[in-house]
């Protein structure tokens, strides 16, 4: 998808965090026939996600980039329409577009990532999917190193985003994201189905918790 946007991407940077199938073959032929460069960076240790996109993202240099997961599928004119915001709306250093949910072949279930989030109750900063992004490089140079003990790389840069009051979100699907029962993310509107009440009370008990904790309100 990524080479079939009306806005071409001026460069793809991929970092394998040692993956055990075909990624790097797969990659390798895709640079062959890729209409931008394709640079492939291979780590000799495990990161994990968080520290591996922040690699990935150190390594860009344009001025906007545009995360990228293995679960996404992106419209043709992703990259452009949010280019095209960035460009009328110069105070916003960071923009997400909403997703459709779809299975793993990529039908659509009718549900999408805001749409689940305003029928759950939730504010639209509850939208922080790292692969709906696109970052500008006044903010990249803020965001990184993503901290170690930050365990997200895309909440550590939208929660900054929204605390310096620089981000904003378009109500607008501009990707698909597949649900195939392995993905990374665990967040309940992520799901293909309607999120229930009590699912919705769950995660805000979980929020609250872990705001709790962090201001010494528990051991």
């Amino acid at each position: 998808s990524l080479s079939h946007q009306t806005r071409l991407p001026d460069e793809l940077v991929v970092t394998d965090d040692g993956s055990t199938d075909e990624t790097t073959q797969i990659v390798k032929k895709f640079a062959q026939s890729a209409p931008f460069r394709v640079t492939l960076l291979v780590n000799e240790s495990t990161l994990g996600y968080s520290q591996n996109f922040g690699k990935a993202i150190s390594r860009c240099s344009g001025d906007v980039v545009f995360p990228c997961d293995q679960d996404d599928w992106w419209f043709e004119r992703k990259i452009q329409v949010m280019l095209e915001y960035l460009r009328d709306h110069p105070q916003t250093s960071l923009v997400l577009c909403d997703t459709l949910m779809t299975d793993a072949e990529l039908m659509p279930s009718g549900e999408s990532k805001l749409g689940n989030i305003k029928s759950s109750g939730l504010p639209d900063t509850a939208h922080v999917m790292g692969c709906c992004i696109g970052i500008r490089r006044n903010l990249v140079k803020l965001v990184l190193p993503v901290p170690q003990e930050v365990p997200a790389h895309d909440n550590w840069m939208v929660q900054l985003a929204d605390e310096l009051g620089v981000a904003d979100r378009l109500d607008v699907p501009l990707q698909y994201y597949r649900i195939h029962g392995k993905n990374a993310s665990a967040f309940f509107v992520n799901r293909s189905k309607e999120p229930s009440h009590f699912a919705t009370l769950r995660d805000r008990l979980a929020r609250f918790m872990r705001r709790f904790k962090a201001v010494g309100g528990m051991a």
